[in-house]
């Protein structure tokens, strides 16, 4: 089950993050929490692009939305530009199909007066331009105060929703659009436009100041002008290329997410070679695991293990900070792992916990998703 999370939070998310929460004994839960339209340090063009890369890939692998989360801080006394363009956006990438499984939900209650907040949170919800017209067309609007309590009743109300498959993955996996070509993209593209027109009419007004200083031969008001036109034109030149970069299909977004994968592979073995230092064995180990130890040594365990396991005549289970999985055991073990669970393979395992006599306790990772 996976839910997504528009951040408005102070700390800003900078890329799309994922959660796992454990729901039930047979269930667990993905959260996905995703950057705001407003990142200081990241065009809103990356952030898109990056979203929509996870989204589709989710829909591609047959893991649907159960629903999406809209957090808004109560704080806020206005809504700025940047809350409308998250507004704006968050609408386009769900669409209106969407908008039935959106929760709006009101975030840091315990900084602000009941009676403010609550006067605050019906503004919201009555004007149109706000929460108004998601409102109308089946979005949900809840309260988070900071509780576990609180935060459990929101997983709840997202938990017994159908699965729900949003505007953004429809369009660019079944429909087949590039980026630009979707509603979300088209949105961006009009913003960017815009933003381009109001840079040419600074552009042309610094210009005609220039003209005019150097006719009046004031050369130090010229060269000002001269140097803000140069400011504004790389940024007339940045804003076209974000543009570009909105031309984007999904076969490009899956090349790209796989270069990298590749070089955050390559940065965490990098890593995992710098900690093996700090690997510290017992002076004994290599007589009593010798494949254990070989390991090790070679490069195909890298880095401090995240769980070790060892056990009688030299068995041992490791499972890696990158996720990768080594092994010594007993076919028998194998066998009843592998055989008595279904589908379960060795690299399912989370932590195995050795006995003697063959005996162990085996923490498998096992996720239940809702499918349409």
């Amino acid at each position: 089950m996976f839910l997504s999370v528009m951040n408005c939070r102070p700390v800003r998310t900078q890329k799309v993050t994922a959660y796992q929460c454990q729901w039930s004994d047979t269930t667990d839960i993905y959260l996905l929490d995703t950057p705001g339209f407003d990142d200081t340090s990241r065009s809103d063009t990356e952030v898109l692009i990056e979203i929509a890369a996870c989204l589709t890939k989710t829909y591609e692998d047959d893991i649907k939305l159960s629903g999406i989360l809209y957090l808004h801080r109560i704080t806020d006394r206005r809504l700025g530009g940047s809350a409308k363009k998250n507004l704006m956006m968050f609408r386009k990438l769900c669409g209106k199909d969407g908008l039935k499984n959106v929760i709006l939900v009101t975030t840091m209650w315990e900084d602000e007066q009941m009676e403010m907040g609550a006067k605050r949170e019906q503004e919201l919800i009555e004007t149109k331009g706000f929460w108004g017209a998601l409102v109308e067309e089946g979005a949900q609007v809840n309260r988070h105060d900071n509780t576990r309590a609180s935060a459990m009743i929101l997983l709840k109300s997202i938990a017994k929703k159908d699965t729900v498959i949003i505007s953004i993955q429809k369009e660019m996996v079944s429909e087949h659009k590039d980026l630009n070509e979707t509603e979300a993209g088209i949105g961006l593209n009009s913003d960017i436009l815009m933003a381009e027109q109001r840079v040419k009419k600074e552009m042309l007004e610094a210009l005609q100041m220039e003209r005019q200083a150097r006719m009046d031969q004031d050369e130090k008001s010229a060269e000002e002008q001269r140097q803000f036109r140069e400011t504004m034109q790389k940024r007339f030149d940045h804003l076209n290329q974000e543009r570009e970069n909105l031309k984007i299909s999904l076969r490009e977004m899956k090349e790209q997410r796989r270069l990298f994968t590749e070089l955050e592979e390559k940065y965490e073995a990098s890593q995992e070679r710098l900690l093996i230092n700090r690997t510290v064995c017992s002076d004994s180990l290599s007589a009593e695991y010798p494949e254990l130890v070989n390991r090790l040594k070679n490069s195909d365990i890298r880095g401090c293990p995240r769980h070790i396991s060892l056990g009688a005549d030299g068995y041992f289970f490791i499972k890696m900070k990158s996720g990768r999985t080594r092994w010594c055991l007993p076919p028998s073990i194998i066998a009843e792992i592998t055989e008595s669970n279904g589908k379960t393979e060795m690299k399912d395992l989370s932590r195995l916990w050795l006995g003697y006599g063959n005996n162990y306790v085996a923490e498998i990772h096992s996720i239940v998703f809702n499918r349409s």
